[in-house]
C-alpha cells in the first residue's frame, strides 16, 4: 500500500481481519496487519506533506527522523513489517503464534497511531482486536515486558530473561526479545536467546544481523567485523544491515585507533545511509560527521554537521506544519537532543553546543550509561578540535 489511506480504510482492515480463521490461513492475518501498518505509515507521511514511499522501511525511517515514534513502537513495527514482507514474498508456513504475535504488534500500532491525534473512531476497531487477543497469551505479557524495559522500569529485564521459553513460540518473537536484552545491556543472554531461536527456525537475515550485534557488545570485535563483512556480501543494499555494519566498525576504531580502514569503512557505511535517506536521520548524520572528523576531513565535517542541524530545524518546522507533536519520549529524544548538541559541536557553534548538552543530561539524569557514552564521544571531538570539554 504505497499510496495514501485514510483513517477509515485503514480502520476497515480490522473488520476483514476479524473475518479470518487464524488456525487455517495465518498468512492471511499477518498479511492485514502488515497492511494496516502499511497506510498508518504512508497516510502520516502525506500530513507532513511528503509523498509516501512504496517500501515501507523507508516510511517508517522518515517517521522516526521527524520524532513520531518512539524506541520501542518503531522496533514493534519493524517486526510487524518484516513479518509482513515474509508473507507477500515467500511461501513459508506462518504458524498460529505468529498471528498472535501480528495481531497484538497491530493493535499496539493502532494506540500510537490514535495517539497522534485522538479519534473516537478507532475504538471499534481497538474493541475488536480486544475480542481476538487473549490478555493470557504469553506474547501479550512479553510485548507488556519490553515496553516497560524501554521505560526503565527496574526488574522488567530480569523478567524478560525468566520468560526466554515463551519468547521461542515465535521467531519473529524471539529476536524482538533478543534485540531488547541487546539494547538493555544484556548482550550475552540475547546470544543464548538467538542460539536457541537459530536451533529451532533456522537464520534469517535479521538473525544473522543481530548475532553480528551481540559479537560486538559482547566484546568478540574481531569476529563481529567478519560478521558485517559477511552481511554487507550478502545484503550489499540493504540499510539496516549497513547500519549494524557501520556500528561494528566504529566500535572497532574506538576499541583501537591503529584500525583505520574499519573507521574508513564506517564513515563510507553511515555517509552513504544518510544520503541514501535523504539526508534526514540525525544519528546517521553526526555519525558521518564524527567520523570524517576523525579521519582529519574537519571541513567535510562541518559541512555535515551543518546540513545535520538545518535538516533537524526543517523537521521541527515540518512538525509544527503538520500540527504535530514529537511522540519519541525517553532515549530516543535523548539521543534526537544530544545529537544536535553534537552536530552543532562539530560545525562550530561550541557555546551553544554546550548548552544543549547540559540541558539533556539535567533532563534525563537516569540515563546514566547513555550519558557516559555521549560525554565520551563529545569529549574526543572537542579534543580533535582543540576545544574545551564541552560536558564539563
Amino acid at each position: 500500500m504505497a499510496s495514501s489511506a485514510g483513517r477509515k480504510v485503514i480502520i476497515d482492515q480490522v473488520r476483514r481481519l476479524a473475518v479470518i480463521p487464524p488456525a487455517e490461513a495465518p498468512e492471511g492475518v499477518i498479511f492485514y496487519c502488515a497492511r494496516m501498518l502499511d497506510g498508518m505509515c504512508a497516510g502520516l507521511i502525506a500530513r507532513l506533506g511528503q509523498k509516501p514511499s512504496p517500501n515501507i522501511f523507508s516510511n517508517l525511517m522518515t517517521i522516526e527522523a521527524h520524532r513520531l515514534i518512539d524506541t520501542i513502537g518503531r522496533e514493534l513495527a519493524h517486526t510487524l513489517r518484516r513479518m509482513g514482507n515474509g508473507v507477500r514474498h515467500t511461501l513459508d508456513d506462518s504458524s498460529l503464534d505468529d498471528t498472535r504475535l501480528a495481531m497484538v504488534l497491530v493493535r499496539a500500532m493502532l494506540r500510537w497511531y490514535e495517539g497522534l491525534d485522538p479519534g473516537d473512531e478507532f475504538a471499534g476497531a481497538l474493541a475488536l482486536l480486544d475480542a481476538r487477543i487473549d490478555p493470557d497469551w504469553p506474547v501479550v505479557a512479553l510485548v507488556d515486558l519490553l515496553v516497560r524495559i524501554e521505560d526503565g522500569e527496574a526488574g522488567a529485564a530480569e523478567s524478560l530473561m525468566a520468560r526466554r521459553d515463551d519468547a521461542l513460540s515465535s521467531r519473529f518473537l524471539a529476536m524482538l526479545c533478543a534485540e531488547s536484552l541487546i539494547a538493555c545491556g544484556h548482550p550475552a543472554e540475547a546470544g543464548d536467546l538467538l542460539t536457541r531461536c537459530a536451533a529451532a527456525f533456522g537464520s534469517d537475515q535479521r538473525h544473522q544481523q543481530l548475532a553480528a550485534l551481540v559479537l560486538s557488545r559482547t566484546g568478540k570485535l574481531e569476529e563481529a567485523v567478519a560478521a558485517a563483512g559477511r552481511l554487507l556480501q550478502r545484503y550489499p543494499d540493504d540499510d539496516e544491515t549497513a547500519g549494524i555494519a557501520g556500528g561494528i566498525y566504529k566500535r572497532r576504531w574506538d576499541r583501537d585507533a591503529s584500525q583505520t580502514r574499519a573507521l574508513d569503512k564506517a564513515h563510507e557505511l553511515y555517509r552513504k545511509q544518510w544520503e541514501k535517506g535523504k539526508k534526514i536521520n540525525a544519528y546517521l548524520g553526526v555519525n558521518a560527521a564524527a567520523t570524517a572528523l576523525y579521519r582529519g576531513d574537519a571541513e567535510g565535517a562541518r559541512a555535515i554537521a551543518g546540513s545535520v542541524a538545518e535538516a533537524m530545524e526543517k523537521r521541527d518546522a515540518a512538525l509544527a506544519a503538520a500540527n504535530l507533536k514529537p511522540q519519541d519520549g525517553g532515549l530516543a529524544e535523548y539521543y534526537d537532543r544530544v545529537s544536535r548538541a553534537e552536530a552543532l559541536l562539530i560545525s562550530g557553534r561550541a557555546g551553544e553546543a554546550k548548552t544543549a548538552y547540559a540541558a539533556s543530561f539535567a533532563d534525563y539524569p537516569w540515563l546514566t550509561g547513555s550519558i557516559e557514552g555521549t560525554r565520551a564521544q563529545a569529549r574526543r571531538i572537542a579534543a580533535t578540535l582543540g576545544l574545551e570539554d564541552p560536558t564539563a
